[in-house]
Order: C-alpha cells, then sequence, then structure tokens
C-alpha cells in the first residue's frame, strides 16, 4: 500500500514540474484570492491511553478551503485554511467515525516566475471520535507543507490546482466526553492529494 502511495505522489508531482516547465510569465497575485478544494486523504490515526495503541490507515474523500491576500513582491501569499476529513469504522470498530478539522495560517511561496508555489501551514487541528450516540474530541497544534500549481483558465483570474499536502496533527489534549479520565489522546498525519478552484490567482 506504501508503494501506491509513493507512486502516486511521484506521477502528481512529475505532472506538476511538466506544466510548471512549461510557463513563462507570472499573473498578478496581488490582492485577495479564495480557494475551495477536494482531495483523496490517506490518513494515519493513532490513539493510544499510555498502555496499549490502536493505529488505522486507509483513505477516503476530504475538503478544503482557504481565503488569502497575496503580497505585493508578486511572490507571497497569506491566508487561512480549513481542512475538513471524516473516516468511518476505525480501528475495527463498526459505527466509529472519525472527523478531523484542521484550522491553519498559511504562507504560500512562489519561488520562480512560473506559478509552481510552495506552502507552510502552522495552526489548530481538532479530532473526534464518534459512535452509539456518544463522542470525544481533542484538539492540539498542527503543521503541514504543501506543493501546487496553479493551471490559469483564460484570463479571468481563475485556475484550477492541483496539490499534495501533507497536515500532521502531532498529538491531541487528553479526549473528553465519553473518553474523559481516560487519558486517551490521538496523533493524525494525514497526505492530501487534490486539485482546488482558485479565485483572483
Amino acid at each position: 500500500m506504501r508503494k501506491a502511495y509513493l507512486f502516486m505522489a511521484a506521477t502528481f508531482l512529475a505532472a506538476i514540474a511538466a506544466s510548471a516547465a512549461s510557463a513563462q510569465t507570472a499573473p498578478n497575485r496581488q490582492g485577495f484570492y479564495a480557494d475551495l478544494g477536494v482531495n483523496y486523504t490517506v490518513p494515519t490515526i493513532t490513539a493510544t491511553n499510555g498502555i496499549s495503541t490502536e493505529k488505522e490507515s486507509g483513505g477516503g474523500v476530504g475538503y478544503s478551503l482557504g481565503l488569502g491576500i497575496g503580497l505585493k513582491n508578486n511572490k507571497t501569499r497569506i491566508g487561512l485554511e480549513v481542512d475538513y476529513f471524516k473516516v468511518s469504522d476505525v480501528f475495527g470498530a463498526s459505527g466509529l467515525s472519525n472527523t478531523v478539522i484542521d484550522y491553519t495560517a498559511v504562507g504560500t511561496f512562489y519561488p520562480s516566475a512560473n506559478n509552481l508555489w510552495l506552502r507552510l501551514n502552522l495552526g489548530y487541528g481538532t479530532a473526534e471520535l464518534s459512535g452509539s450516540g456518544n463522542s470525544s474530541s481533542a484538539g492540539g497544534f498542527v503543521w503541514g507543507l504543501g506543493i501546487g500549481y496553479d493551471m490559469m483558465l483564460g484570463k479571468g483570474g481563475v485556475a484550477l490546482v492541483p496539490f499534495i499536502s501533507y497536515l500532521n496533527l502531532n498529538r491531541t489534549d487528553d479526549f473528553g466526553g465519553a473518553l474523559a479520565g481516560q487519558n486517551v489522546y490521538a496523533k493524525v498525519a494525514m497526505w492530501q492529494f487534490g486539485v482546488s478552484l482558485g479565485l483572483k490567482h
């Protein structure tokens, strides 16, 4: 399975690199921008109570929303991003789902004249386990890295943006709710292979 993920990432990066190589001039990136994305998320979810550890990996559809502004240097953007992902039947338990939402500040850098970009995410993420009418949630620091390419659609400032991102909710606080007092915490790492629709790119 890991080889399949690596092949997917390599193919995706090759497509981005080929598109970037064909670009010649940069658009005006100053001012407001917005992105709405969908992706295939590959999570690794680890939950532990200090005595035993459960680990879950799989895949599913995730969503993202980004808003921000481009700076006058035309190479840097700063903004905010929300990423959402939900997976069902985690840890082999039918009906048990895990919902992850990350809220991050985002810095995007365009290193050359073309539309290839690199991204840094820093912020706060939450994980919620729910099932059988009960739920428990916790949060913690999240960081991430990303790479992508703005494929401009005409001259109207609209772009189709393929990207790869990695988001890491390093360790949550102890879960509350149904798991309160049991010293359970989680780690959630997510690879995202997706595409977004960008406005004012």
